[in-house]
């Protein structure tokens, strides 16, 4: 079901399709956007969200320092292994799935 924000139309996800109640415009920026590679889609997704994200408060960013500098000690060592987000996407869908059947 489209939703208007201000002037635009977007679209709200239904069964796949992400452009049926877009503007124009915004269609064919979508359509520009799929159609790059994959890697321009990362880049694109990214610097799109960056501008979604607020600043951290100094107190927020303080507390969390510690557990990211620990992080990165463990990434830069060896100690841990980084996972590609496809592997831990595919693992998340396999798990829901599991828990679905559950039910």
């Amino acid at each position: 079901m489209p939703v208007t924000v201000g002037t635009t139309t977007v679209a709200t996800k239904a069964r796949g399709d992400y452009t049926g109640g877009m503007a124009v415009p915004l269609r064919k920026i979508y359509q520009q956007a799929v159609d790059l590679s994959q890697e321009d889609r990362e880049l694109l997704t990214d610097l799109l969200l960056d501008t979604l994200a607020s600043p951290l408060d100094p107190v927020t960013e303080a507390a969390w320092r510690p557990e990211l500098d620990r992080r990165a000690d463990e990434l830069e060592s060896g100690a841990v292994k980084a996972v590609p987000w496809s592997e831990v996407h595919e693992r998340l869908k396999v798990r829901l799935h599991a828990k679905g059947k559950k039910r």
